[in-house]
């Protein structure tokens, strides 16, 4: 009589391989007037949901209605003598302030309405914040431009892709995302901070033909991967900024040391 045998099988132990998720962006073929509208209502909208996170605001048509203090969000329209004229969907206000923020930023003023003004007691930009978690992951990527395409390269997979993209890296449970941009105009160190700060990539306006806005900064990355200009790498808030110049990029996705590679 045969004995009944119990057949086990085992499978190698296999490292987890990086996988790579690319979001790209449609570019329109034809641009009309009404495009570049809704873009700066798409990228009016973004910022100020962002803003939202971080305070109450309350309308202009409505603040100029309160006296206590009160938060408004809007647009710098233009300058003014005491201060800049900040406008919203409902209106516009004087802004008396000391500071001087560039006409088109998007922002919140902290005060409280008086005569028809606003008198500022602080001014909010969007920004990285505190609370924003540093995600990180076993493994290295290298990204290198290559006859008008960027190659995002790892051990496991290489994959192509265009600027701007969103790229996300996962092994595991673990995820660490990517913004990549090759500006038309380089970025210089010293403005890449303001730009954080302000939660937009701010394009010139022939880079703006996209039916989304991929130059919003949000979710907030861990990386954010420019090329061209000069070289450098810029850590703010626990983002990192890496300015490829013209060389191939590897970044430790651990320890987010970035090599320049020729």
């Amino acid at each position: 009589e045969e004995e009944n045998k119990l057949e086990i099988t085992t499978k190698p132990i296999t490292k987890e391989q990086i996988e790579i998720i690319i979001k790209s962006f449609k570019k329109k073929k034809q641009v009309i007037p009404k495009d570049f509208i809704d873009y700066y209502n798409k990228k009016y909208e973004g910022i100020r949901n962002i803003l939202t996170k971080k305070l109450n605001a309350t309308s202009i048509n409505k603040a100029m209605d309160i006296s206590s203090t009160s938060n408004i969000i809007g647009v710098v329209k233009q300058r003014a003598q005491n201060g800049f004229v900040l406008e919203d969907q409902t209106g516009s206000i004087e802004i008396i302030s000391k500071d001087d923020p560039p006409i088109g930023d998007i922002l919140s003023v902290t005060g409280s309405s008086r005569e028809g003004k606003f008198f500022e007691k602080e001014i909010v930009y969007p920004d990285i914040p505190l609370t924003h978690r540093i995600n990180s992951l076993e493994g290295e990527i290298t990204l290198e431009k290559q006859d008008g395409k960027i190659k995002v390269i790892s051990s496991a997979v290489t994959k192509e892709t265009t600027t701007p993209s969103h790229i996300r890296i996962k092994k595991g449970d673990r995820e660490v995302l990517v913004f990549i941009y090759e500006p038309i105009e380089p970025i210089r160190q010293d403005h890449v901070v303001e730009l954080l700060k302000k939660r937009h990539l701010s394009p010139k306006i022939s880079e703006i033909l996209y039916d989304d806005d991929p130059f919003i900064i949000e979710p907030v990355p861990d990386v954010v991967v420019l090329f061209g200009g000069e070289e450098y790498v810029k850590n703010y808030k626990g983002v990192t900024v890496v300015s490829t110049g013209s060389r191939a990029t590897k970044i430790d996705l651990e320890t987010k040391k970035v090599e320049f590679v020729d």
